[in-house]
């Protein structure tokens, strides 16, 4: 009778550490994609400023190094080149932008930031996180009716849902975020920043365009601005801007002295064009703007047209772009009621709560959830066999005593 007992009492403990063995690290999770800014308006950098926000809510410090996003169907390493550390801390966070520098204008965080060279589509995609060993991670879909389109928000995960809410990168996220709004317009007070602009049509090669270029909180001080393009394939400076002071074009290379002359915000317009040795370019390339002897530069990507001779063939190809516009627009509607899946690839589960409102549940979640069920059974069932313990001992006083 005692050996059995104590074999019981073996098969408790055993049972309960297993139990707890097995479940931790799904209880505890792993990396999640924490934060989306796919479609950043101007106050939040434009295009060119997407970023990513990773979390780490487990009790230990996980290496990035050799960690890979999937984008469009494309697989590509994060660069942490430019990055402080590779190292996203347990209970912290870490950015993965598209133009860390751009970023860096417009938020101060204080996690590490990496570069990854994504495009996030602005009706919606699909964002896969890899571990080092190539084992999938995280899968998260998002389309514009979740929010987030160009409004200045970015998609927050909050209890298991995705919000549309004030972008909080490095910061917990929450839905009134006003004050953390607050804290980055303020760091943001001090800093001058750039911005440049254009109508896309008028981007013709063999023709000159405008470029508008604004400064925002400049001091009180002379800035010299050069402004250029180079190609994308080798990196050369296919441009010339105008000098309006000697009324000659003159090469990207070369500095606009005095272009602004601070304090507060300005305004002015560039007239570039692209040289006659790259007449036959056109497709894309990058624009950059740069403050001498100073940080403050900017980057973007530009599409260079090409001069069309035939006014009629322009016309139709203006029509065809209005149709496939109308058909994107369809194909746009079709994801009214798309869901986020958060888990693995080929094994995700979800929920329809309601047509207004979606509940996000991960593999992960799902796990942990059933896990909790088998510990509350595994305590019932030691409480019923200490409770019956406990009456054989009761009924065995009880009988010692009668005798």
């Amino acid at each position: 009778m005692k050996s059995f007992k104590k074999n019981e009492i073996k098969f408790i403990l055993i049972s309960f550490f297993l139990l707890i063995s097995f479940s931790m690290p799904l209880i505890l999770g792993n990396i999640l994609i924490n934060e989306i800014m796919y479609s950043p308006d101007a106050s939040c950098g434009g295009t060119y400023n997407e970023w990513i926000e990773l979390y780490n809510p487990t009790p230990e410090d996980i290496d990035l190094n050799e960690w890979k996003i999937d984008n469009e169907g494309t697989v590509g390493l994060i660069n942490f080149s430019n990055s402080d550390s590779t190292i996203i801390k347990s209970m912290d966070y870490f950015i993965i932008a598209k133009r860390p520098l751009n970023f860096s204008q417009y938020f101060n965080v204080l996690c590490p930031i990496a570069e990854r060279k994504f495009t996030l589509n602005n009706g919606g995609d699909s964002i896969l996180l890899y571990n080092s060993s190539g084992e999938l991670m995280q899968n998260v879909s998002y389309n514009s009716e979740m929010g987030g389109a160009g409004d200045g928000n970015s998609l927050q995960l909050i209890e298991n849902s995705w919000i549309s809410a004030g972008p909080t990168p490095g910061l917990k996220n929450k839905e009134d975020n006003s004050s953390n709004n607050q804290n980055n317009q303020s760091n943001l007070e001090n800093i001058s920043t750039l911005e440049i602009n254009w109508e896309e049509e008028e981007i013709i090669n063999n023709q000159e365009f405008e470029i508008e270029i604004k400064i925002y909180n400049s001091e009180n001080k002379q800035y010299d601005l050069k402004i250029w393009i180079e190609s994308k394939e080798d990196t050369k400076i296919i441009s010339e801007r105008y000098d309006d002071e000697n009324n000659e074009w003159k090469s990207g290379n070369y500095y606009i002295y005095d272009f602004f002359h601070g304090p507060g915000n300005k305004t002015k317009i560039v007239f570039l064009r692209i040289k006659s040795d790259y007449e036959n370019f056109s497709g894309d390339a990058k624009i950059y703007a740069k403050i001498k002897d100073s940080e403050i530069i900017i980057e973007k990507e530009i599409e260079i047209l090409e001069e069309q001779e035939n006014p009629s063939q322009e016309s139709n190809n203006v029509e065809n772009q209005s149709n496939l516009s109308d058909s994107e627009s369809e194909n746009q509607n079709s994801t009214e009621n798309s869901i986020i899946y958060l888990g693995t690839k080929n094994n995700l589960k979800k929920e329809l709560k309601s047509n207004s409102e979606l509940i996000y549940e991960s593999n992960q979640s799902f796990i942990r959830k059933y896990l909790l069920y088998a510990f509350l059974l595994l305590i019932f069932f030691t409480g019923l066999i200490l409770l019956r313990k406990f009456n054989r001992k009761k009924k065995l006083n009880f009988a010692n005593e009668k005798f």
